[in-house]
């Protein structure tokens, strides 16, 4: 500012200031500050360089005359506010000593300096995988986002698992995988969501199917299963676990004309988050439609035990359809007028007629 307004060259500028942690601010290279002082050392260092600042006493400075104050007899009797002070009248060995230079680095503990993030190691102690899959599951908002998800996990599953392999054919499979997931890669994520449920929700069911193995026969697997305590919506089902390890409804329906999917559905459980999530992936794009035909659209693929209870507790906590489903409101009859409830009056004492017009009327000759 002062060059600009002075007609004066001044080939040289130096600053000056009593205080020597500012004077460690604008010299600091490496700390980092809060954004008041950050600020205020971006105006400085983009108009003056560090090494033209220096450090100067509380006892010479001049502004402190500006700043705190100065009668007027003090004023008069202080040449140094007209004339400045004398050290600058002088070369600059006589200047005096900066000592702010003595001490550049500034403290780790100073309230200004911005303090550098702690980074901690935490060891995760394997516990139960049930739970975190659990937990994970109930993060997803959608069965789409869900599969999706998964899908990408068990890419990256295969690409680390491909980085520790010694052999670079693996290597280089994995590597060659695009950016966007496949069909195949969200059918597996499927596949293994319902694997982990009908492990969580059907853990007797899964150990003795497993036992018999894949090969069993439909009286075998009904002999074995007989002795389980399951309820009655489960024993009829005449379940079976097909060779991707998912448990599916057994029947009389080989030799339809459909779909394998909608002869076999995948069994899922009453309450269960996966659960919740495919029937609202069948409810929301059908319009929010009626329980009966949210709960006919997902039998396609998937037999949900107790499927009306499991739709209506869905629907049901659903806001959109609480607000389509709500009791709509009626006005309230005002009372009888007092006439009409009087006791003793014969019929007709009091009576009311309608009229609507006008009425249209012709008038005759005569």
């Amino acid at each position: 500012m002062l060059k600009e307004q002075l007609d004066i060259p001044v080939a040289q500028s130096t600053f000056w200031s009593d205080s020597t942690c500012v004077l460690q601010y604008i010299r600091n290279q490496s700390k980092r500050f809060h954004t008041f002082v950050a600020n205020r050392l971006t105006v400085i260092h983009e108009n003056s360089e560090p090494h033209q600042w220096r450090h100067v006493s509380s006892e010479l400075n001049l502004a402190d005359g500006a700043s705190r104050g100065l009668t007027v007899d003090e004023m008069i009797l202080n040449k140094r506010w007209l004339s400045g002070p004398q050290f600058l009248k002088e070369e600059k060995e006589f200047w005096p000593l900066d000592y702010s230079l003595q001490h550049q680095e500034l403290p780790d503990d100073d309230q200004e300096v911005k303090r550098d993030p702690d980074y901690q190691c935490q060891i995760l102690m394997r516990g139960d995988d049930r739970n975190v899959l659990s937990r994970f599951i109930g993060r997803c908002s959608s069965w789409e986002n869900l599969r999706r998800t998964v899908a990408w996990l068990l890419r990256f599953k295969s690409w680390f698992i491909g980085q520790c392999s010694p052999s670079p054919v693996s290597t280089v499979c994995t590597s060659a995988k695009p950016s966007i997931l496949s069909v195949d890669e969200v059918r597996v994520a499927e596949r293994e969501v319902l694997r982990h449920v009908k492990r969580l929700s059907f853990p007797e069911v899964f150990q003795a199917l497993q036992g018999l193995g894949q090969l069993s026969s439909p009286r075998q697997v009904m002999s074995e299963l007989k002795d389980l305590k399951t309820t009655a919506s489960m024993r009829k089902l005449h379940r079976f676990m097909n060779d991707k390890g998912i448990l599916q409804v057994g029947g009389r329906l080989e030799n339809a004309l459909i779909e394998y999917e909608a002869k076999h559905p995948i069994i899922l459980p009453y309450r269960n988050r996966v659960t919740d999530l495919i029937i609202l992936q069948h409810h929301q794009p059908a319009g929010h439609l009626s329980q009966e035909y949210v709960l006919s659209s997902p039998r396609q693929l998937y037999w949900i035990i107790k499927g009306r209870s499991a739709v209506h507790g869905v629907i049901g906590d659903f806001f959109l359809c609480k607000k389509l489903g709500a009791v709509r409101g009626e006005q309230l009859m005002a009372d009888l007028p007092k006439k009409r409830l009087m006791s003793g009056d014969p019929p007709f004492t009091h009576v009311g007629v309608r009229y609507f017009g006008p009425f249209y009327v012709r008038q005759g000759r005569s």
